[in-house]
C-alpha cells in the first residue's frame, strides 16, 4: 500500500547529471579545499575517535552528493544518525529511496571505521520506526558502542580511492566469473547480490537504462531543473557550498558552451547534449553488471542495500575495478514505472522483491572524488 500511494503521488524522478569532464578535475591533496576530506590527514585529524570515524563515513557514496547526514553523540555509547530536512531530492526522489540507500552506505563506513578505533558496534536501524512516506526527524540508525579490541577490515584501506567512475570502461578488462564471485563474497547478504555477464541481458540492461535516462532528463523538465539547481558551477561556488554535483573551473574551461543552471537544464544546449553523449558512452561500455534486490519494498531493504553497495565498491577498488550505479530505471514515479517493470523482468526479480541498486563494474582510468563538507559540519548537539 505504501508503494502504491507513493507511485501515485510522485511527479518526478532523479538521475545523476553526467558532467562531461568531471574525471581528473581536481587532485585530492591537502590543499584542495573542498576535496581535502579525501586525505589521510583528514582521517586522523580529530582527537575524538568518533569524529575520526565520521571522517571516514562522510566519504560514502550518496545521491547527487547531497551529504544529508546529521550525527548526534547522544552519550559516550550511542550515536544517532538522522537526515537533514533540507538535503532531499523533492522532485526526483520523492519517497527518499535513494537517500535511504545512501544512509546505509554511510552507516556501513561508520561501522567499519569505529571498529578500527576499538569499538564493537551494534546497528539498530530505524529505532523509532520506518518513516513513510518520507524521511522525517526520526533517526535512521542508532549505533550502540562498546569497548573492543580494534579490528580493521581490509575494505577500509580502499576508502580514499573509492570513487564513482562515470567514464567509459575498457571492455577488454571486463571481469570474469571468478572475479565477480570474489567481489560479491564481501557482501553482508551475498544471497541478495546478483551479477551478469551474459551479453544479451547486458544489452537489455544498457538499453533500458538509456531509455529511462532520456525519459527522466530529456522529457521531464522538473528533474533536469532539480539537478541543475543543486550543481555547483565553478571553484568559488564549490568552496562556498561543497556539496551537490560539482563543475570546477578546470571542467568549465573544457565545456562545449557556456555553463549555467539554464544551459544544464536545456536539452537543446551544447552542454546538455555533451553530457548526454558522454553518459551514453559510459553506459554502453558496461558488459558486467551487479544488482542488489531486497525481499520487499521497505526502508530496511533500502538501507541494507546501501550497506552492501559500499562494501562491494570498496572491494572492487581493492581489486582494481571501477563501479558506477545505474539508478535511472529504479525510480518511483509514474513515467518511469514501465522501465522499472521492464528492468525487473530483465533481471528476473519478481514481486514482492525489489531491485534497490544496479550498476556496472569494469576497468577504467582512475577518477577524482566529489567535494565534501568537513566531518564536524555534520555533528549536532545532543
Amino acid at each position: 500500500m505504501q508503494r502504491r500511494v507513493l507511485l501515485q503521488a510522485a511527479a518526478g524522478a532523479a538521475t545523476a547529471l553526467w558532467l562531461a569532464s568531471r574525471p581528473a578535475a581536481h587532485a585530492a591533496d591537502a590543499d584542495a579545499g573542498p576535496w581535502s576530506a579525501w586525505t589521510a590527514e583528514a582521517l586522523r585529524a580529530h582527537a575524538d575517535a568518533r569524529v575520526r570515524a565520521l571522517a571516514h563515513a562522510i566519504l560514502a557514496p550518496n545521491p547527487q552528493n547531497l551529504q544529508p547526514w546529521r550525527v548526534e553523540f547522544a552519550d559516550a555509547a550511542r550515536i544517532l544518525v538522522r537526515c537533514a530536512p533540507d538535503r532531499r531530492l523533492s522532485v526526483s526522489d520523492l519517497p527518499d529511496r535513494q537517500l535511504t540507500v545512501g544512509f546505509g552506505a554511510f552507516v556501513e563506513l561508520y561501522v567499519l571505521a569505529l571498529q578500527a578505533e576499538g569499538h564493537a558496534v551494534r546497528v539498530e536501524a530505524f529505532p523509532e520506526g520506518e518513516a513513510w512516506p518520507l524521511l522525517d526527524g526520526r533517526p535512521l540508525a542508532l549505533l550502540h558502542l562498546s569497548p573492543a579490541t580494534p579490528v580493521r577490515d581490509p575494505l577500509l584501506d580502499a576508502v580514499l580511492q573509492r570513487h564513482t567512475n562515470r567514464t567509459p570502461f575498457d571492455r577488454a578488462g571486463t571481469p570474469g566469473p571468478e572475479r565477480l564471485r570474489e567481489l560479491v563474497a564481501v557482501a553482508r547478504r551475498p544471497e541478495r547480490v546478483f551479477w551478469n555477464l551474459e551479453p544479451e541481458r547486458a544489452a537489455r540492461i544498457r538499453d533500458i537504462t538509456l531509455r529511462a535516462w532520456d525519459a527522466e532528463m530529456q522529457e521531464f523538465a522538473p528533474t533536469r531543473d532539480e539537478v541543475a539547481r543543486y550543481t555547483r558551477i565553478g571553484d568559488a561556488a564549490i568552496a562556498a557550498a561543497p556539496w551537490g554535483p560539482a563543475m570546477p573551473d578546470a571542467v568549465l574551461a573544457k565545456a562545449p558552451g557556456p555553463v549555467s543552471e539554464a544551459s544544464l537544464s536545456d536539452p537543446a544546449s551544447a552542454v546538455f547534449q555533451a553530457n548526454r553523449r558522454n553518459y551514453r558512452a559510459a553506459v554502453e561500455s558496461g558488459d558486467a553488471h551487479l544488482w542488489i534486490a531486497s525481499a520487499q519494498y521497505d526502508r530496511i531493504g533500502m538501507f541494507d542495500a546501501g550497506r552492501d553497495w559500499v562494501r562491494l565498491h570498496l572491494q572492487a577498488t581493492r581489486m582494481g575495478l571501477a563501479m558506477q550505479p545505474h539508478s535511472q530505471a529504479l525510480h518511483d514515479f509514474a513515467a518511469i514505472l514501465p522501465y522499472v517493470r521492464e528492468l525487473h523482468a530483465a533481471l528476473g526479480v519478481p514481486e514482492p522483491a525489489h531491485v534497490q541498486m544496479l550498476g556496472r563494474v569494469g576497468v577504467a582510468a582512475q577518477v577524482n572524488p566529489s567535494p565534501r563538507e568537513p566531518a564536524q559540519s555534520h555533528l549536532e548537539r545532543a
